[in-house]
């Protein structure tokens, strides 16, 4: 089933197969998620026989402007809706960014449901750190910089966008405290250089979490995109471990 056959916008591919376990991409949000990567994450659960999931907050959050702020809200209870409704199989939670914090979110709420998770710098702001004052004023500063270079209208207008949308759903979402509960296995990836969310937090969230199985991956000499691991590599070798420790 792709998403052209889906009446939800949120569901952008769903591929079911006789198997224990669904991996499920929660994608970024901003970008279109096509260039996400997640494509990789597809190819890889079709090549091992596994049941996938790819969600998207971008589409399902700003294709409609006029309930831009209800889907904002809304993002982490439609997650849920669609995920608990998953019974039969182990999920291995895949989430970028925005993504990674509702996987984090969705762990806590059925972690015994829950085979392994791997994030991409997740925008989750722990009681030690203050990570979404850095996010704003990155992204401001972007902005100005736009404009002291006179860039065009369009490319303008598209970060200003970019910004109002990700800093109302990190304000609305990342700093609400996630409780310790989930202990399985989780990996949290996080570029070196990475301005939009410091990799220092993701030690912060390790800490939060209190987890003995969660590892933090530094990638040096890459931003929030991870750009050096263009095809997902690292965590797609991570992700066969999790499939080979839960059988």
């Amino acid at each position: 089933m792709t998403a052209e056959e889906n009446s939800d916008p949120f569901i952008y591919k769903k591929i079911d197969k006789h198997s224990p376990f669904r991996i499920v991409f929660l994608s970024g949000l901003g970008l279109d998620i096509r260039q996400q990567r997640e494509g990789f994450f597809r190819r890889f659960a079709l090549t091992h026989s596994v049941s996938y999931l790819a969600l998207d907050y971008t589409k399902f959050i700003t294709q409609y402007p006029e309930h831009q702020d209800k889907r904002t809200k809304e993002s982490f209870t439609k997650t849920w809706n669609v995920l608990r409704e998953i019974q039969q199989e182990k999920l291995i939670l895949v989430g970028a960014c925005f993504g990674g914090l509702m996987a984090l979110k969705v762990a806590e709420k059925i972690p015994d449901r829950i085979a392994g998770i791997i994030t991409f710098s997740p925008p989750y702001e722990t009681a030690t750190y203050p990570m979404l004052n850095s996010s704003e004023t990155f992204l401001k500063k972007r902005i100005e910089a736009l404009k002291r270079r006179n860039s065009n209208i369009q490319i303008l207008n598209k970060m200003t966008t970019f910004q109002q949308v990700v800093i109302k759903a990190f304000k609305m979402h990342s700093q609400t405290p996630i409780q310790p509960i989930y202990q399985g296995h989780l990996s949290i990836f996080h570029g070196k250089n990475d301005n939009l969310i410091p990799s220092e937090n993701s030690h912060h969230i390790k800490k939060a979490l209190q987890n003995k199985h969660c590892h933090v991956h530094i990638i040096p000499q890459t931003g929030h995109s991870l750009a050096t691991d263009f095809e997902m590599k690292r965590p797609l070798r991570i992700l066969k471990a999790y499939l080979e420790k839960s059988r």
